[in-house]
């Protein structure tokens, strides 16, 4: 089923909310995945399966065993540019793809471009386009080496005619379990009903 970007961007916040994550980086997962959903990248999908692992193994997926994308990406928007290295290399990450619209943002505030890549992925953002190479899957689970690099604004950018430029949308497509897991991590956000709070409620 095709969702909108502000569905996606709700039941994605509430989801992380649900699997553990505090309503501050909730929030700003539901504007990752809205983002990453705008450029018909796969955030939805890519962060059912990593919020269902990251509730089923916290200490795992938040822990030095692996690099959680959302709390590397708050961090990196924390730390600002400016007192950033001009390359940043995170030996393990797990979904790298999830780190690419809080390195957007921050390229945006600092009006900088810049690359970030990881085995058999590269991509390249300048002006605020996003442009990818794929010798794999861009929707790894994990990847090693993943090294971003920040270059100035009017800096060139090398990129052959293998680079495809992420196009927009103001919708996507979610495949209907990967929609369900956010759905049921959501639901855990719920308060349940109680008599307390059905007194009054209904005609009267």
């Amino acid at each position: 089923m095709i969702y909108s970007l502000s569905e996606i961007d709700a039941t994605c916040k509430k989801a992380a909310r649900g699997a553990g994550f505090s309503w501050g980086y909730a929030e700003e997962t539901g504007k990752a995945a809205r983002w990453l959903a705008a450029h018909q990248l796969p955030g939805a999908a890519l962060l059912a399966d990593y919020l269902t692992l990251q509730k089923e193994n916290p200490e795992d997926y938040q822990g030095s065993a692996a690099r959680c994308p959302l709390l590397t990406g708050a961090m990196l928007c924390d730390s600002g540019h400016g007192e950033m290295e001009t390359s940043v290399v995170f030996e393990q990450v797990v979904y790298p793809l999830l780190l690419l619209p809080y390195l957007t943002q921050l390229s945006k505030a600092a009006d900088v471009g810049f690359r970030i890549q990881w085995p058999g992925t590269f991509i390249r953002c300048r002006n605020g386009a996003i442009y990818i190479k794929q010798e794999g899957s861009i929707a790894v689970a994990e990847a090693t080496n993943v090294s971003c690099d920040w270059l100035e604004a009017d800096a060139t950018i090398t990129m052959d005619e293998s680079f495809v430029r992420a196009a927009g949308a103001v919708g996507q497509f979610v495949e209907p379990n990967h929609w369900e897991a956010l759905e049921a991590l959501a639901h855990l956000t719920y308060v349940p009903a109680t008599e307390e709070s059905r007194r009054g409620a209904g005609p009267t």
